[in-house]
């Protein structure tokens, strides 16, 4: 399915996130949101573009998949559909070689980017929650990793840090600095990274999974996924 509303257009096919709960069971479902670009940001033009990959863990096989944008929705559904109809898993799909240049595609389509997080989930070397799952518990400890915020406030100074921080509560921690702030966090507690897209919460979350934090996610597609579920 393929729908225009104005300049957005939304995109499905395979089952849906509750379809897929309904037919397998939620422990074995995995969703993984990436928010990218149509293609390259240094090519005119590009256009902010959100995936949603719907898969079966203990398989991997790709169950589903949705995008919504304003331009390339449909060549990108068109890819998940036959990755779907193909039985692909995500380990296949994240190693997909798909067209690329500059004008027409990201170095990494966001169909490999979300195929390797659901990898990366499958084989437990990380985990990533979505907007909803991230609204269903008020105990986390939520760290704002991005490096694109004002800093001009004294470090330590921790009402500033939160102010600092896009979402109520959140420590700011940019990503640069992350590792040797890690003893204003504790590593007992359920920890939430994010950042603006996703990306550096992704690897914040790989951080401190290393230095022994168990209980800590990345927020899939970060602010603007959460922002966009509102």
């Amino acid at each position: 399915m393929v729908l225009r509303v104005l300049d957005l257009t939304v995109g499905r096919t395979g089952l849906s996130h509750d379809e897929a709960v309904m037919a397998f069971g939620e422990a074995d479902v995995d969703v993984s949101v990436v928010v990218g670009r149509s293609h390259e940001v240094w090519w005119p033009g590009a256009r902010a573009l959100t995936a949603v990959l719907v898969s079966q863990r203990s398989t991997g096989r790709v169950l589903g998949a949705e995008a919504i944008g304003t331009v390339d929705v449909d060549k990108r559904i068109d890819v998940a559909a036959t990755a779907i109809v193909g039985r692909l898993t995500v380990d296949q799909l994240a190693m997909l070689d798909l067209g690329y240049a500059g004008a027409f595609n990201a170095t990494r389509d966001v169909w490999n980017t979300a195929a390797r997080l659901a990898t990366i989930e499958r084989h437990h070397e990380g985990s990533s929650i979505t907007a909803a799952e991230f609204r269903r518990r008020t105990d986390w400890v939520v760290v704002d990793v991005r490096d694109d915020v004002p800093t001009d406030v004294p470090t330590g100074a921790s009402t500033a840090d939160a102010s600092r921080a896009a979402l109520p509560g959140a420590i700011h921690i940019p990503l640069s600095v992350l590792r040797p702030a890690l003893h204003r966090l504790d590593k007992t507690r359920p920890t939430v990274v994010y950042s603006g897209r996703g990306r550096r919460g992704f690897v914040a979350m790989q951080l401190l999974r290393q230095q022994g934090f168990v209980d800590v996610h990345n927020l899939a597609g970060g602010l603007q996924a959460l922002r966009s579920a509102s």
